[in-house]
C-alpha cells in the first residue's frame, strides 16, 4: 500500500493576540489526503479559528501552540494555498465577482507568470465545463 499524504494535528491550541484565553484548545486529528472532513459545534466554539489556525495565509493575529504538518512537514514552513478549506457559507467567502476572477487567484497570489495564469484558469474552467461563464458572475452559477 502507498504512502499516502495526510494531515496531523497534535495538541494544537490557539490564542488570540488580544486574548489570555485559548479559542481553541488540544486539538488533535489527523486527515488522509482527498478524505472529506467536517468541523462542528456550537456557535464560538472555535470551529472557524481552528481552520483558520492551520492556514498561514489566513490565521489571524495570536499565539499558536502544539503542531500542524502536512506530510511530516510543519504547515508554517509550506507553500502558500498548500492547505485550504471551503466554510460553511462558500458563497460568502468568494474572492471575486467573476468565475475567471475566483480562477485566477490562487495562481497569482502563488505568483505564476501570465501567461501560466491563463491557461491554467482556462484548462480549471473546461474541466468544470465552465468555459462559457468565464465572465460571468459567480452569482449566477
Amino acid at each position: 500500500m502507498q504512502n499516502q499524504k495526510k494531515l496531523t494535528v497534535s495538541d494544537l491550541s490557539f490564542t488570540y493576540a488580544n486574548s489570555d484565553a485559548p479559542a481553541v484548545s488540544g486539538a488533535s486529528f489527523e486527515i488522509s489526503a482527498g478524505e472529506l472532513a467536517l468541523v462542528c459545534g456550537a456557535t464560538g466554539s472555535g470551529k472557524s479559528t481552528l481552520l483558520n489556525a492551520l492556514c498561514p495565509a489566513v490565521r489571524p493575529g495570536g499565539t499558536l501552540k502544539g503542531r500542524a504538518e502536512w506530510d511530516g512537514v510543519p504547515t508554517d514552513s509550506l507553500a502558500p494555498l498548500t492547505i485550504g478549506f471551503v466554510r460553511q457559507d462558500p458563497a460568502s467567502s468568494l474572492p471575486a465577482d467573476t468565475v475567471e476572477r475566483c480562477l485566477a487567484l490562487a495562481p497569482e497570489n502563488a505568483r505564476f507568470p501570465r501567461s501560466l495564469i491563463r491557461r491554467r484558469v482556462a484548462e480549471t474552467a473546461a474541466a468544470f465545463g465552465l468555459s462559457s461563464k468565464l465572465f460571468e458572475s459567480v452569482d449566477a452559477l
